[in-house]
């Protein structure tokens, strides 16, 4: 699933993109997309209308559209949300098309089809579920070091693991999987370890690695092993960079032990025994 750097990476590009291009046509061939709507109110509130912003929210696109309304896309596990010219050849699994004023299509292509498209009428989106649940942005100028100590410090009485927690996005919004593995290896902590063993200089050291991973991570344009592009089709390059995720079995790149994979929180989990005790 795009992460937090992948879904950011989008929204940057569409951002220079998209914003101030009016959209003259919607097309939709799959209902299951539309949260709560039928496809003739959906074209109803957007087709001729201009998208005058691009936002984020964890792992979720926001558009702003100038009518006052905004529109959610998750991207789910497969979904990927292309600018491309209306002449190119539309790819299978293509499930709405937004047509542009410039000649060019913003595109929803998902193989999986668990990605999908809410309208908010009015904006209002202290309303949406899915959003009022969600903790704080890691990369947010306001969010400090000792705000992170202090979230840790809440959670000091549970007995859930580290990696777990990190996944939990009502803890902390837009780490997935792979960049829990890749912060938890940066900042020296196993991932099995409890909430509660985590010290302060821990703690620390942990929301250090968060930002930087993260950061590292949106500079690269993302990580693609098969399914994650851009919003013009290009592939993120931070899968060169990995230093645990997708290595088990291979040696550390710190240390030169070998890496090993565990089930953790449910997952699939990359770390290294030597330098994660």
């Amino acid at each position: 699933m795009p992460e937090l750097p992948e879904v950011e990476t989008i929204r940057r590009d569409l951002a220079k993109l998209v914003v101030s291009r009016k959209i003259i046509s919607v097309t939709v061939a799959s209902l299951k997309l539309l949260r709560g709507y039928s496809p003739a109110r959906f074209k109803q509130r957007l087709e001729n209308r201009d998208i005058i912003g691009v936002g984020r929210r964890a792992k979720i696109l926001i558009l702003d559209i100038d009518s006052g309304d905004k529109l959610l896309v998750h991207l789910k596990m497969s979904g990927r949300l292309l600018y491309l010219p209306a002449a190119e050849a539309t790819a299978k699994h293509t499930h709405l098309v937004f047509g542009l004023d410039n000649g060019f299509e913003l595109r929803f292509v998902d193989m999986r089809r668990f990605g999908y498209f809410k309208l908010v009428e009015g904006g209002r989106l202290e309303d949406v579920a899915e959003l009022k649940s969600l903790g704080p942005e890691p990369l947010a100028a306001g969010f400090s070091e000792a705000d992170f100590k202090d979230l840790i410090k809440s959670k000091s009485g549970s007995r859930r693991v580290t990696k777990g927690l990190l996944l939990d996005q009502t803890f902390l919004a837009g780490v997935g999987n792979l960049y829990a593995d890749e912060v938890l290896h940066v900042a020296k902590i196993n991932p099995t370890r409890p909430v509660s063993s985590i010290k302060a200089a821990e703690a620390a050291r942990l929301y250090r690695a968060i930002r930087e991973v993260l950061t590292e991570a949106i500079e690269s344009r993302g990580t693609s092993f098969d399914l994650y592009v851009d919003a013009q089709g290009r592939p993120g390059r931070y899968v060169e960079k990995l230093k645990v995720y997708g290595r088990a079995g291979r040696a550390c790149l710190k240390c030169g032990a070998t890496l090993r994979k565990v089930r953790v929180a449910g997952r699939g989990t990359n770390y290294c025994p030597n330098c994660q005790k």
